[in-house]
């Protein structure tokens, strides 16, 4: 796992897991949360009818959850990306960055190097700092998780360390 910060933003990375890895032991990410999904397995979301139903929405580039109020209504992949806000939003998203090919974060890296952000990573951390959401989770080959709340970034890497542990042991 990889820890930094960047000005607000404490992230992490960490291999081989999925968004879904960190809701089934941090459901607090979500619930009572408004989700804004970039991405859904490198597409687009499409709606179902039952989503539109209960609230969903659909907008050019993204679509919108309602409250959120069970990890049950969402569903995690590879190459997701999904903005969490505390109240509706509707920002200007700009560029989906899972879907670019070797996409890591670097900037503020905690570790004995130092890594130099690349123009793919200038631009997510423009992008994160306009749309202001509450937390940023997301993935590629690796997951991605951005928060200016250090309760949240704690429990996130809690949950992550023990979805690792779960995958070693397997």
């Amino acid at each position: 796992m990889l820890l930094g910060e960047n000005g607000k933003w404490m992230w992490l990375t960490a291999p081989d897991l999925s968004p879904n890895d960190v809701l089934k032991r941090c459901p607090q990410l979500v619930i009572d949360r408004f989700v804004l999904i970039t991405s859904k397995d490198n597409k687009p979301r499409a709606l179902t009818e039952d989503c539109q139903k209960i609230g969903w929405q659909a907008r050019e580039k993204y679509v919108l959850s309602p409250r959120i109020g069970s990890i049950d209504q969402l569903s995690a992949q590879f190459f997701d990306e999904w903005y969490i806000f505390l109240a509706p939003a509707e920002p200007a998203i700009n560029e989906n960055f899972v879907s670019h090919e070797g996409f890591r974060l670097t900037k503020g890296h905690m570790g004995l190097f130092e890594m130099k952000a690349d123009e793919q990573e200038v631009r997510f951390w423009e992008q994160l700092s306009a749309v202001r959401p509450h937390a940023f989770i997301a993935a590629n080959e690796n997951l991605f998780f951005c928060t200016d709340d250090g309760d949240l970034y704690e429990s996130v890497a809690i949950a992550i360390q023990d979805s690792q542990w779960a995958l070693e042991a397997t």
